[in-house]
């Protein structure tokens, strides 16, 4: 989702599951609950405040987790 140098704590969040959590810098940008004929999902969007890298992060039944 984004394109900017990861900072350790992003670099960090690479391949993580849907049941991980974030860090510490990671702002909520926009929450949306998605349904579809496999299940639902959460999509949580967030930014990071140090280098300003985008995720997804999807939870729920087919949430694929920290996606960038």
């Amino acid at each position: 989702m984004g394109k900017s140098v990861l900072c350790e704590h992003c670099q960090a969040l690479r391949g993580k599951g849907r049941k991980d959590k974030g860090h510490e810098f990671l702002e909520e940008v926009r929450f949306e609950k998605v349904r579809s004929m496999q299940g639902s999902s959460d999509e949580t969007y967030y930014k990071c405040s140090i280098c300003g890298h985008k995720w997804l992060h999807e939870t729920g039944n087919c949430g694929m987790g920290w996606i960038e």
